[in-house]
């Protein structure tokens, strides 16, 4: 049982694992809560009590911009019991990270910017087709069989997080571990997807490509990818319990796995690329990387290198893009967040000004995200127009000069 105290009251605090709390004090039995987050009540009953004005405003101040500010990737998703140990004060801390991205929204929008070039590389080694292919054929059928296990395991398994092959396998092998060697290796994801495997056998089976409508809804972009993304990563894996429990990750696998196989049936090979969230993550991930892998016309395997970073100057095609990008930035800032004790209080004074339970943690992400992205979106709009403002009187100077320097050299010639 954790124990919490804030304003001289005690608060028995849910156990995000198992999602029980177990209310001896009160002569109750342990309670099975809805698997958001924390739970807290105050030991001397209900959820809080009423606040004035500068009560409110300090709970929105506080997870309007501490939200947007703070950055980090959190070790553990749980409201520690302990004050997050900072090396400098949180308010600083916050301080600088806005002060980072606001030099850099200024930088970006009083210089002059040039498209990019293209990528440079360097071919080291080109591996043939008789090779490459059953690497690449093996690799793939060793994914697929661990992605069949973990939908088996995570439900006929002993369900215990650490011992269950569905939560070892999915959250930290699969989503971290395909994320660092996207940023290493480049996008190894369109090997690696399990549907996309399937995919390519029912194929390969009906002999053509497998698609009912003639091509992606231009409309969609990658809007899916983002609605998955918020769901899978930002939601059930920063404020859920779901990865501690097999057969819940197994329930939230499976229900992805019918998406992006009914998808890719509807609309082919695009789906996997624009309504994957974790393609298009990699696939971010992947400009960064400085090994670049890349199969040649022939069905062999070229390895080359490139300057790390160098394809992070490749501007995103359309606004669903951008979107994906911030909410990422969001998420991770987010989850750190909440390893924080200002995020703390902030989680137990809405709790008691809304009256909600554990559901308020997606309360306060799907509040902060709003304000972050409409934030951005004003930053954006807001830099732009001050540039073009700069650059056009940077211009007008030029050209004012040119205009002189000409009255100048008639006047002398006269």
């Amino acid at each position: 049982m954790a124990v919490g105290y804030r304003h001289g009251r005690k608060y028995i605090l849910g156990r995000k694992a198992a999602g029980v709390v177990r209310r001896e004090s009160r002569g109750e039995e342990p309670q099975l809560l809805f698997p958001f987050g924390y739970y807290g009540r105050t030991m001397n009953g209900g959820l809080g009590g009423r606040f004035g004005i500068g009560r409110r405003f300090r709970i929105a101040l506080t997870a309007l911009l501490a939200v947007g500010l703070v950055s980090g990737v959190a070790s553990a998703h749980q409201v520690p019991s302990e004050k997050f140990a900072s090396p400098l004060p949180l308010s600083l801390l916050f301080l600088g990270a806005g002060a980072t991205v606001a030099l850099t929204a200024g930088w970006l929008a009083f210089t002059e910017r040039t498209p990019a070039e293209g990528t440079r590389r360097t071919r080291v080694l080109t591996v043939p087709a008789s090779i490459s292919t059953p690497i690449r054929v093996g690799v793939r059928l060793v994914f697929f069989a661990g992605f069949a296990a973990a939908l088996g395991l995570g439900v006929v398994g002993r369900q215990v997080p650490v011992e269950n092959f569905a939560t070892v396998f999915v959250w930290p092998v699969w989503f971290r571990g395909v994320a660092l060697l996207s940023i290493l290796l480049g996008t190894v994801w369109a090997v690696l997807s399990p549907w996309r495997t399937f995919y390519d056998g029912l194929t390969w089976l009906e002999g053509e490509r497998v698609a009912v409508a003639e091509s992606y809804p231009k409309w969609l972009a990658s809007w899916p990818a983002f609605v998955g993304f918020v769901l899978l990563l930002g939601i059930f894996e920063n404020l859920t319990y779901v990865p501690n429990s097999p057969r819940l990750t197994t329930g939230v696998l499976a229900v992805y796995t019918i998406l992006m196989v009914l998808g890719s049936v509807l609309y082919g090979v695009e789906w996997f690329r624009r309504a994957d969230p974790l393609a298009v993550l990699y696939r971010l991930f992947g400009r960064v990387a400085s090994i670049a892998i890349e199969r040649t016309d022939e069905g062999g395997t070229e390895i080359s290198l490139r300057a790390p970073w160098r394809g992070s100057v490749e501007p995103v095609r359309d606004f669903s893009l951008v979107a994906f990008v911030v909410t990422a930035v969001y998420t991770v800032s987010f989850d750190g967040f909440t390893n924080t004790r200002t995020y703390q209080d902030v989680l137990f004074d809405a709790r008691d000004l809304l009256g909600t339970g554990p559901e308020t943690s997606v309360l306060l992400y799907a509040a902060g995200l709003v304000v972050f992205v409409v934030s951005f979106a004003l930053a954006s709009w807001l830099v732009e127009r001050l540039g073009e403002r700069e650059r056009g009187t940077r211009t007008a100077r030029a050209t004012d000069a040119e205009t002189d320097g000409g009255r100048v050299s008639a006047d002398d010639g006269a």
